[in-house]
């Protein structure tokens, strides 16, 4: 697998997921890192085997958890969101089999 870095051409704010209090999520600080967004609406499957709508796919070479929380500029670049992951897949290089990126379906 190539190297992912040149295509990371925008950044997102990640907010770490670090427990549960009182049934509400707790997130760290937020870190900025950088990203390719794709905006594209479309139906996926979540972890749970839920059907879900998506709105974008965030790829980075920053290793994310499913519980994280993201804020990032919308399609036309005048509003933020923040959304959670509803799919990630932790990429891996086939031939070393280290992490190689993540793609977050948000």
């Amino acid at each position: 697998m190539h190297d992912i870095q040149h295509l990371l051409d925008t950044h997102v704010l990640v907010y770490p997921y670090l427990r549960d209090e009182d049934g509400d999520p707790i997130y760290g600080s937020p870190v900025q890192i950088p990203a390719h967004i794709e905006y594209s609406t479309g139906r996926t499957v979540n972890s749970r085997g839920d059907e879900v709508t998506g709105y974008a796919v965030i790829y980075t070479n920053f290793s994310i958890s499913e519980r994280d929380k993201f804020t990032f500029a919308d399609a036309s670049g005048t509003a933020d969101i923040t959304r959670t992951a509803i799919k990630i897949i932790n990429a891996t290089d086939p031939l070393t089999g280290l992490y190689h990126h993540s793609e977050v379906t948000v």
